[in-house]
């Protein structure tokens, strides 16, 4: 296929523009050389002109006023509860007074907790450390008494009676298939 045979959509968007009297003089120039150069373009630009020709002999119908005064209303309301919500974070943050003033308070609200002094360690007698560490020895005594019967019991009941002959059976199968029994 030759070169001058093809036809972009660029150049389509160009002969549409100049069919329909949209195009400026250099894009009008530079189709009509197209025409002369292709066919093919030159009856696309016929086939536009027509079409151009009967979309612009239709005659306009004017919109209903009600309509237009809804459209109006219904855009002023949006526009409206925009301007709204943009004044709020707009206040906060677009004048330099509020925003420095804002800064002053996040800035003296996170030193105070910051800068809090902590209350004073309480101070415990001799007898209350004494009395505290025997409550500790006697609480791990009870924990180490409940480890060591389920200790027990996970190595009687569970491991021997039910964990061991399976495994113990298992070894014995694979001992007779490497033995060759």
């Amino acid at each position: 296929m030759k070169r001058s045979n093809l036809i972009n959509e660029k150049l389509i968007a160009s002969i549409i523009c100049v069919a329909y009297g949209d195009a400026g003089i250099a894009e009008k120039i530079k189709v009509y050389f197209y025409s002369l150069i292709n066919p093919r373009v030159k009856e696309l630009l016929e086939e536009y002109r027509e079409t151009a020709g009967a979309v612009h002999s239709y005659k306009k119908v004017e919109c209903p006023a009600v309509v237009i005064q809804t459209v109006r209303n219904k855009i002023y309301k949006y526009e409206k509860a925009a301007r709204r919500k943009n004044s709020f974070t707009g206040v906060l943050f677009a004048r330099p007074l509020v925003t420095t003033a804002s800064a002053f308070v996040i800035i003296a609200v996170i030193s105070f907790f910051v800068l809090k002094k902590q209350p004073a360690e309480k101070q415990y007698s001799k007898a209350e450390v004494i009395k505290a560490e025997e409550q500790v020895k006697q609480s791990l005594a009870i924990v180490g008494k409940v480890f060591k019967r389920t200790e027990n019991r996970l190595t009687e009941d569970v491991l021997e009676k039910q964990v061991a002959p399976p495994f113990k059976k298992s070894f014995d199968t694979i001992n007779n298939l490497l033995n060759g029994g």
